[in-house]
């Protein structure tokens, strides 16, 4: 499990009804992951998965695409997972002991954090976000910097729309596009 540790390229934390606390600390060093259980729901509330990203067939695509069928396991791993929060290698947790599902998931939370009629794509999107959007109907949370739409951290709600949204994602037509910033870029074209 362990030999390739150059191609885990991130973490998904999965939520499970537990109560919630970040024990992770990031990037990884192989003599933790030898002694982090991959599944730890009843002392941290959440669930480590480190996907391999050899493990996903992409063709000709870049090995940033394993992203979308990374999460997509995860979810046929952990049918029972609410969330599915997904962090690049470079991510870091400030606070641990914020609890994401109250600091960013709860609807009114989200309410107040939402850019509203703003560029999907800054700056000069046509596209805007929603203004009249309540926060019990977001199944996917993601940021966006000055460059746009910041995929190094998100978090999708698991479901029927999670599967068809990323099975969209990794459509064929997406990945062989030859997009300049690959997933990044295709996941801005489905957005908008």
């Amino acid at each position: 499990m362990l030999r390739n540790m150059a191609s885990h390229a991130f973490l998904l934390l999965l939520f499970s009804p537990c109560p919630p606390a970040f024990l992770f600390h990031f990037p990884p060093s192989s003599s933790y992951l030898v002694n982090l259980p991959l599944t730890t729901p009843y002392t941290t509330g959440y669930i480590a998965f480190f996907p391999n990203t050899t493990d996903y067939p992409l063709d000709n695509a870049p090995a940033s695409w394993s992203t979308v069928p990374a999460l997509r396991h995860a979810m046929t791993l952990y049918p029972h997972t609410p969330l599915l929060f997904y962090l690049t290698s470079t991510a870091l947790i400030m606070n641990p002991a914020l609890s994401l599902e109250s600091h960013i998931m709860q609807p009114s939370r989200l309410e107040s954090l939402m850019i509203v009629d703003k560029p999907v794509v800054p700056p000069d999107s046509v596209i805007k976000t929603f203004s009249h959007l309540k926060g019990d109907r977001i199944d996917f949370v993601l940021t966006q910097d000055h460059e746009g739409l910041a995929g190094g951290s998100m978090v999708l709600r698991a479901g029927d729309w999670a599967k068809f949204f990323l099975d969209t994602w990794f459509d064929p037509l997406y990945r062989s596009y030859n997009f300049q910033k690959a997933e990044a870029h295709a996941l801005e074209h489905i957005v908008q």
